[in-house]
């Protein structure tokens, strides 16, 4: 029995092993549920049957038990992955009706659609019918993958609740337009703002020369009629005119001549001169537009007139063609004459006034009144004076008289004339035949008398040191350049009285009256005289006049060419004499033969091969004499030196001296005398000296006779005499000279008894000499020399004193030049830092000059050893001037009219650097002097820089102009200024006048807004130019005004002419198409960018472009085109005048329109008191202005008409989509209707396109348009919706179009005449559907949707399935729409662990198990199903691990039973 048991024990744990093997490997499968082995142990039987204590024979596998436990489940991303959560199984079929069940959810879509288990068997569920319900029959349940048709809207679902609290919009008020005669009128101008500009004539030029006409000259003809000073003429002659013909490159474009005419002259005026003559011809060239600026008449040297060409015209090559008489004859010589022959004879300088018949004597007169010397009888008996030597030079025309030796009486004069005629007594005899010496207001003279001399002959006296004893000398007397108070000298005249005239070689002699005359008209006359006095022929040929001072002489006997006039001032035998020729100007003479004629030269390019125009001035330099050194400020007069002298110590001994000293006695010593040493001896004469005197003399001859004193000093070394008091002996150097010389004597071995020794004279005498050194001469050091120009040099004397500052020093000597009649005016002095400067006082280069000399002393005191010199330089003048001025228009509040003197310092070399100075001359004004002008760098037609004046504010109707172009100064013409300015104030041609850019016309507007109600007036105005659009906005910005504006602009067909190259501009965007339609296809393409709110359209009668802006901004067009014929006719509003653009030459190319504003007022606002009442935006504003308007009237457009919209999307029968806009408008009080503040309308516009039926009682074609959909909400007083008398609203005049407006094949509306009516069938054959607003409230709250929606679809495509937890399955197409396609059945059975397992975790039904009970999942206990989702697999693989070991353990066991059973069998069986 056991080894039985062991059997069954390791069968049952083979087995138990098996499925717990099997359990483990479906760990993971899912829907898998685990298996156990079920034991019972096992008994054997018999037929005897048990015994009472029975053993069991081992055990048995009862049953392998399922358990449907619930397993986890895990989500998938598979829809078709489910997992029953219950009791249920899926419900499987194979294609042999094979039925099965399983919890494995793992499904999918085969080929056809069919939801299939991954065995390839059916999901079974119930079928939908074809409203989409679940039928309850089960089936295969299949996905179809096909797209889901369309299905028009056939209803709609409104339910929303209205604002109870909403206002209501709409109300009555009135309307009006402007209509004045300013609005919509097309204006031309400018687009932009202009600028004045002020072009030149050309480009800088040189000056080039000036075109002339150099008439003869003018009233001298002495007839009658003819000019004769003063002259007023009578009428005849006033009316005299003249043509003038000018022709140049700058005039007329250089193709033609011009003439022009003026009457110059007027009957009452008085002309007094040519002056005066010159001046009326100028205004009259001046007074025609065409002449003036470029032609003058200036008054020639010679007292007529010259005609120039003026201005720039006299720099760029203008000839005058000619001058001719046009009425009457202005050219004859006895008037203007330039237009016959004359001859002129023209002195070269100013005529003397004084005519002598005999030469006359120069005279020097001195500067001193003599009596300032000597006051009292006799004159000049001062011991300084009397009996003293006076000596001087006398220059008479380059002839030296030298050292005349004068000795003033030692009695003095009785009077001043007797010292002259002494001072003529004791002179040369050949000073005596030239001249004498005179008394003149008690000044010496000396008159030239000598024959030779006379004339204007230079003389000039000077002083002579040397041999002059007296103190006064030729300076103090006032005679010579040095003096303090120097000379004058009046020059004598050779005879001038003879005149010669030679008129074409016949000679004619005239005597001139001898007078000084007054002045030069007194001159001409005497000459003038003395021709007519001489009679025919002369007295006809020539008359003498002068032009400032000038002698002229014209031909006044018609002369012609080839003529000539001669004319000499002679001397007594009628020989031409140079001297009285130079005295009366006629020296250097000009015969002029007239008219003369100057042809023009161009200038050429001014700064072309680096040219330029130099307009710096530079004041030169004056010369000066500059001293290295500071001055001292101590001066003083010269101190004579002293003789050194040796005195003895003893007096002389009484003579004889040495009487009786023997024969041969001499005296030796040596002596020295200033360091030059020398042996002297003296003999003793026999018997001594006899006298003192002797003595001395034969001691000074010894001692002067010695060679070596001799060579050094001369011949009187020293002087010996004796002390008349003192009878001591002096010494005293003579030769040696003044200053600190030596004297000393060394007794050296005498035989005589008187010696040096005892003399006292020696060294070793006893006592010793006294020896006085002599003093050195203290120069002067305050005297100096200044000559200027080369000339004589004058000796200015510092007083002696101590000056306390340079400036007091310099004062002094400025006082001293002033004196100086030669310095004085010439010469200046001043000092830097103590350093004297000695200057010129005229600018300029050499001859002017400065020389400043004197002793070593006096240049030393003055710091002047060493100076500087500079030498002067030649000022430079080119001094100018223009005026640029600007004049803005009146009134000119702020005074920005003005001009600005112009004057440039600097080099020019381009029109840049031109344009640059005069811009920083114009800003360096004051700022209320500053006007708005710049230059700037233009470009003429050749691209050549040219210089051009702007203003610098646009927009404005200022002028510029250049004027006042001057240049006085001597080194810039003023022909230079005109070439480089290029300017003619006079040309309007190169004035282009500053326009404001073109504005809309409107001009300032004013009115008055009136509420009524509360009597408040409110004063608008509207500034000029304002664009419609602002004035609408400005309008609106007020109480009770509701304005809105648009512009409207017309382009006419018919006048519309394109030569292919016309551009086209309209609010500045380029519209480059050429076609009427391209134009408004290209202007409709911007309305949204560039030319915002504007669009076009073609008017399909006439063809024109219309062209509107909605919002009312301005809107201009331009056109450009290289073709004069191109234009277009443009208008504005309708009925305003049309204006053409282009069509010509200088036609206008801009125009600008304004729009018109459309004005809402509310209830009890009105407009009033318009101004301009009727030129303005209005007309009027009368009652019949007004209109009644319905304000807010409902409005798709505008939001403010309406209170509420909301929209959704409803479909065609095509599905195609479209947008139902429904607008909510609360309606306003009605006093026939009670609740009617409880009412609303609802309008309704299907892609903002109207939708309600037409108005059949309009007329064609209005009747077949669509009107507004609209629809009467109403509401309970509890705010619920009275749907009893609301009902449906039925949507009937909708005709589904695409988006191009067309027809898009759908159904079409069935209107209510028609037959349409609710309720809507369905399927619909037409557009119609209804609108229900069931359950809509008026509650004080927001507006709200509470359900808002619509039954239409468009077609869709499968896009996934959607399966719910009761197993129903959706498709969910494209369109947004989902279909029912079947509900996923389960099924349940009383005995889950009786079903016969067949594999694949699918299981059967069997008797066990009973009939599976087939139901929806989520009822009784079948479970609901999750999608997406898998029920885990049940075995719990650690409970399995645990299993196994216990199986092993069973089998290990029962495997021990059998050997311990076979092992006691062996053991019996041993026993035998």
């Amino acid at each position: 029995m056991s080894f039985g048991s062991g059997l069954s024990g390791v069968a049952a744990a083979n087995k138990d092993l098996k499925i717990t093997g099997n359990n483990i490997a479906n760990a993971s499968t899912t829907g898998f549920k685990a298996s156990r082995a079920e034991f019972g142990d096992a008994y054997t039987t018999s037929i005897l049957g048990m015994g009472q204590d029975p053993i069991g024979s081992g055990v048995n596998v009862n049953n392998v038990g399922q358990k449907f436990e619930q397993g986890n489940i895990s989500q998938t991303n598979s829809v078709l992955d489910l997992a029953i959560d219950g009791n249920g199984f899926f419900v499987t079929e194979y294609p042999n009706n094979s039925v099965t069940y399983t919890r494995s959810g793992i499904f999918g879509i085969d080929k056809d659609g069919y939801i299939v288990s991954n065995q390839g068997a059916t999901l079974q569920g119930f079928g939908v019918n074809e409203n989409g319900i679940v039928s309850g029959i089960l089936t295969d349940l299949r996905v179809d993958a096909g797209s889901q048709p369309p299905r028009g809207t056939h209803g709609v679902e409104a339910q929303v609740n209205v604002p109870a609290g909403a206002n209501v919009l709409q109300s009555i008020g009135s309307t009006t337009r402007t209509t004045g005669l300013a609005v919509g009128v097309a204006q031309v101008g400018p687009a932009q703002d202009t600028t004045t500009t002020l072009t030149p004539i050309g480009i800088p030029t040189t000056e080039g020369t000036a075109s002339q006409i150099v008439g003869g000259p003018i009233g001298f003809s002495g007839t009658v009629p003819g000019i004769n000073f003063p002259w007023q003429p009578n009428t005849s002659q006033a009316s005299s005119t003249i043509d003038f013909t000018l022709q140049g490159p700058n005039i007329n474009g250089g193709l033609s001549p011009l003439t022009a005419t003026v009457q110059p002259f007027s009957d009452s005026i008085i002309y007094d001169d040519v002056n005066d003559l010159v001046s009326s011809i100028n205004a009259s060239i001046n007074g025609d537009p065409d002449l003036a600026g470029k032609v003058q008449a200036v008054v020639n040297n010679f007292g007529g007139i010259t005609f120039e060409t003026a201005g720039t015209y006299a720099t760029d090559g203008t000839n005058i063609v000619s001058i001719a008489d046009n009425v009457n004859n202005l050219s004859d010589p006895e008037y203007l004459n330039f237009g016959s022959t004359g001859v002129t004879f023209a002195g070269n300088s100013v005529a003397g006034l004084n005519i002598t018949g005999a030469d006359t004597g120069s005279r020097l007169t001195g500067g001193r009144n003599l009596n300032s010397l000597d006051s009292t009888v006799n004159f000049f008996d001062g011991a300084a004076v009397a009996g003293q030597d006076l000596v001087y030079n006398v220059n008479i025309g380059g002839t030296l008289f030298a050292n005349e030796t004068f000795t003033f009486n030692a009695a003095g004069y009785a009077t001043l004339g007797a010292f002259a005629a002494d001072l003529n007594a004791q002179a040369s005899a050949g000073l005596q035949a030239e001249g004498q010496f005179q008394i003149n207001a008690g000044r010496l003279e000396f008159q030239v008398t000598g024959a030779g001399n006379l004339g204007p002959t230079n003389v000039s006296v000077t002083a002579v040191s040397t041999g002059t004893t007296s103190a006064i000398t030729m300076d103090e007397l006032g005679m010579t350049g040095n003096a303090i108070f120097p000379p004058t000298l009046t020059e004598g005249q050779a005879q001038n009285n003879l005149i010669q005239f030679d008129v074409d070689g016949s000679i004619s002699n005239l005597t001139l009256s001898a007078v000084n005359h007054a002045d030069h008209d007194s001159l001409v006359a005497d000459i003038n005289a003395q021709i007519t006095a001489a009679g025919a022929p002369l007295a006809n040929e020539v008359e003498a006049y002068h032009v400032g001072g000038v002698l002229h002489f014209a031909r006044i006997d018609n002369p012609t060419v080839g003529d000539t006039l001669n004319v000499n001032f002679t001397d007594g035998a009628f020989v031409e004499d140079p001297l009285a020729e130079s005295y009366m100007g006629v020296d250097s003479p000009t015969q002029y033969t007239t008219p003369q004629t100057v042809s023009a030269v161009a200038g050429l390019d001014l700064f072309a091969n680096d040219g330029f125009i130099d307009l710096t001035s530079d004041p030169g330099a004056n010369a000066t004499v500059q001293a290295n050194n500071q001055t001292n400020l101590e001066f003083t007069d010269q101190v004579p030196g002293t003789l050194t002298q040796l005195t003895s110590s003893v007096a002389l001994p009484a003579a004889p001296i040495e009487a009786t000293a023997p024969g041969g006695t001499v005296m030796d010593f040596s002596m020295n005398l200033g360091g030059v040493t020398s042996n002297v001896t003296l003999a003793v004469p026999a018997g001594g000296w006899a006298t003192t005197n002797a003595f001395l003399n034969d001691f000074e001859n010894a001692v002067n006779s010695q060679p070596a004193f001799t060579a050094a000093y001369g011949l009187n070394s020293v002087s010996v005499t004796a002390d008349a008091v003192t009878n001591r002996m002096e010494i005293t150097a003579d030769d040696m000279g003044i200053g600190p010389q030596t004297i000393s004597i060394t007794d050296v071995g005498s035989t005589s008894t008187v010696t040096p020794t005892t003399l006292g004279i020696a060294t070793n005498s006893t006592p010793q000499p006294t020896t006085v050194l002599g003093e050195a001469v203290i120069p002067f050091d305050n005297q100096i020399e200044i000559s200027i120009d080369g000339g004589a040099a004058q000796r200015l004397t510092i007083p002696e004193g101590v000056y306390t500052t340079e400036n007091e020093l310099v004062e002094q000597i400025q006082n001293l030049i002033s004196s100086n009649p030669n310095l004085a005016g010439e010469v200046s002095v001043s000092h830097v830092n103590g350093r004297l400067i000695f200057e010129r006082t005229d600018t300029g280069a050499f001859p002017l000059d400065i020389d400043v000399t004197g002793t070593a002393a006096s240049l030393a005191n003055l710091g002047m050893t060493s100076t500087t010199k500079t030498l002067g330089e030649e000022p430079i003048d080119r001094s100018h001037s223009f005026r640029i001025n600007l004049t803005v228009p009146l009134p000119d509040e702020e005074g920005r009219s003005g001009s600005v003197a112009i004057s440039l310092d600097e080099t020019i070399y381009s029109v840049d650097q031109l344009a640059a100075a005069i811009n920083r001359e114009l800003a360096a004004v004051p700022e209320d002097e500053y006007i708005g002008v710049r230059a700037i760098v233009g470009r003429d037609e050749n691209d050549n820089e040219i210089l051009v004046f702007e203003a610098t504010e646009g927009g404005e109707a200022s002028q510029i102009s250049i004027t006042n172009i001057q240049a006085p100064g001597d080194d810039l013409d003023v022909e230079q200024l005109y070439a480089l300015l290029q300017s003619d104030q006079y040309e309007s041609e190169l004035l282009t006048i500053g326009e404001p850019a073109i504005t809309n016309g409107y001009p300032e507007q004013s009115f008055v807004l009136l509420d009524e109600e509360n009597d408040v007036r409110t004063n608008i105005t509207i500034d000029e130019g304002t664009q419609a659009s602002a004035i609408a906005s400005q309008l609106s910005a007020n109480a009770g005004v509701t304005a809105t504006a648009e512009t409207d602009v017309r382009i006419l067909a018919e006048d519309y002419v394109n030569g292919g190259d016309m551009e086209l501009y309209i609010n500045g965007q380029i519209i480059e198409a050429n076609t009427f339609q391209g134009i408004v296809d290209e202007i409709n393409s911007y309305s949204g960018t560039s030319l915002n709110s504007i669009s076009a359209d073609l008017d399909d009668e006439t063809g024109d472009i219309l062209i509107n802006s909605s919002i009312g901004i301005d809107i201009s067009v331009a056109i450009e085109s290289p073709r004069e014929q191109d234009g277009l006719t443009v208008q504005g509003y309708t009925g305003t005048p049309p204006v053409t653009l282009g069509r010509g030459a200088d036609a206008e190319t801009n125009a600008r329109i304004g729009g018109y504003v459309d004005i809402v007022l509310n209830e009890g606002y009105t407009m009033t008191e318009p101004d301009p009442r009727v030129a303005g935006l209005f007309n009027g504003l009368t009652e019949s202005s007004f209109e009644e308007y319905v304000i807010n009237e409902f409005n798709p457009d505008d939001p403010e008409t309406y209170n509420e919209s909301a929209s959704l999307t409803v479909y065609d029968s095509l599905g195609n989509q479209h947008r139902l806009q429904l607008f909510y408008v609360k309606d306003p009080e009605d006093p026939a209707r009670p609740q009617a503040l409880n009412s609303w309308t609802v309008y309704a516009q299907i892609d903002g396109e109207n939708v309600g039926d037409p108005d059949a009682s309009l007329p064609f074609p209005e009747n077949i348009e669509p009107t507004y959909a609209e629809f009467k909400l109403y509401f309970n007083a509890d705010g619920t919706l009275d749907e009893e008398n609301t009902g449906e609203w039925l949507i009937s005049n909708w005709d589904p179009v695409d988006e191009n407006g067309d027809s898009n094949g759908a159904y079409t509306s069935l209107n209510v005449a028609e037959g349409g009516s609710l309720p809507i069938p369905d399927p619909n054959t037409n557009s119609n559907f209804s609108v229900s607003f069931g359950g809509t409230t008026q509650y004080g709250g927001p507006f709200a949707r509470y359900n808002f929606q619509q039954d239409g679809y468009a077609s869709g495509r499968l896009k996934d399935l959607e399966i719910d937890d009761d197993g129903t399955i959706y498709a969910r197409y494209t369109n947004g729409e989902a279909q029912v396609l079947g509900q996923v059945a389960l099924a349940s059975f009383a005995n889950m662990e009786g079903l016969n397992p067949v594999g694949q975790t699918e299981w059967q039904e069997s008797f066990e198990s009973g009939d599976a009970t087939i139901g929806e999942p989520g009822t009784g206990l079948l479970g609901t199903l999750q999608s997406a989702a898998l029920e885990d697999s049940t075995v719990d693989l650690s409970e399995q691990l645990v299993h196994l070991i216990i199986a092993q353990r069973n089998y290990q066991a029962s495997a021990k039973t059998i050997e311990t059973a076979n092992a006691v069998t062996q053991t019996i069986i041993n026993l035998r």
